[in-house]
């Protein structure tokens, strides 16, 4: 669902980027997204939230040659209405009672502030690392500044102009830390950190990437199922696959809803975990290595990779486990069969006695 909100105040940060706020009739959570579309006309980027409550507080760094980045650093006042779409994303805080490091470049802070201020409103402890090309380009620099009075806060800044570009010496005191890690920012600076916690399990990355970078053309197979299996929201079912479309676009088809959002295969919304056969994507770059060696995939970006039986679960990955802590389908039945042994037991034992 989109909505018309209005701009109620726009800051510059440096001359690349603005931040702006806007009343909104939504609620969201710490770490999303929403999809703003350029007016009169059909471009729409996704851009992520900055706070946990309202307003709205989104930040739009300027992109060489970006359509809609470009236009909102040169022309946004407030007063202004534009189109958003409710909120979306994965990108959230996993509940748990263990520290937080957060790791952000550039305009990568927008949602790992909101991340900031949710797990210190938990009480979890917070480190950040938050690099910038300067001071004077830093964005959200206030703001970072007043999380600083709070004793559960560890901040780290980073300045390229005076340090250089961060290397794994930078990031060396995190990687044996016990905590969850969320990591957003240029490419660059995401591989850095990738390396420097690869022995870590818990990290959790947003990409800034687009499909016109992202996607490569895939040759579909000569055959492919007629079918194909989805778990979602604890069922298993079986979904027609038409030659061409893309699993989501299948389920979608056949009325189904499984999580999604920006569809290009950057967001993560709709990862799945494939459990039988296998899957060709146009793009992964939402996925990091252990979700690719782990058996994830992206529904917006995959089609069948042979003819024979695909089983996809909606419902068994990462993001969804550790949101709402469900069992895996073959675990819920497990656990069904053994409380129907329990029950019998129980009234045999009553009969007995």
């Amino acid at each position: 669902m989109n909505h018309h909100l209005t701009v109620s105040r726009v800051e510059q940060h440096g001359a690349s980027c603005i931040s702006f706020e806007m009343d909104a009739p939504f609620t969201w959570e710490a770490g999303q997204f929403v999809r703003i579309t350029k007016p009169d006309s059909e471009v729409e980027r996704c851009y992520s939230i900055s706070s946990i409550q309202p307003p709205l507080r989104l930040a739009v760094k300027r992109v060489p040659g970006g359509q809609l980045s470009n236009w909102l650093n040169d022309h946004l006042k407030s007063g202004d209405i534009l189109e958003v779409s409710s909120p979306a994303g994965a990108f959230t805080l996993r509940p748990g009672e263990r520290p937080v490091v957060l790791i952000a470049g550039g305009s990568g802070i927008t949602p790992i502030l909101s991340l900031a201020q949710e797990a210190m409103k938990a009480g979890r402890v917070v480190h950040l690392f938050y690099a910038s090309r300067s001071p004077e380009e830093e964005i959200y620099r206030a703001q970072v500044d007043a999380l600083s009075h709070s004793p559960v806060f560890h901040l780290q800044r980073h300045y390229d102009s005076e340090h250089g570009l961060p290397t794994q010496h930078h990031l060396a005191s995190y990687a044996d830390m016990e905590a969850d890690f969320y990591l957003c920012g240029p490419g660059p600076l995401l591989a850095l950190s990738e390396r420097a916690l690869e022995h870590q399990d818990r990290v959790f990355v947003e990409r800034f990437v687009g499909k016109a970078r992202t996607t490569v053309d895939v040759l579909e197979p000569t055959q492919a199922p007629a079918t194909f299996s989805l778990w979602l929201d604890g069922r298993c079912r079986t979904v027609p696959y038409v030659r061409g479309r893309t699993l989501l676009q299948c389920a979608t088809d056949a009325g189904l809803k499984p999580r999604s959002s920006c569809e290009s295969g950057f967001c993560g919304s709709c990862m799945a975990r494939v459990r039988q056969g296998d899957v060709l994507m146009r793009s992964s770059e939402a996925l990091t290595m252990n979700d690719k060696m782990g058996g994830m995939a992206l529904l917006c970006q995959s089609i069948p990779a042979t003819h024979g039986p695909l089983e996809v679960d909606a419902d068994n990955t990462s993001f969804r486990l550790s949101k709402r802590q469900g069992l895996k389908p073959g675990h819920a039945r497990f656990a069904f069969a053994a409380a129907v042994i329990i029950m019998a037991v129980g009234t045999a034992i009553l009969r007995l006695t």
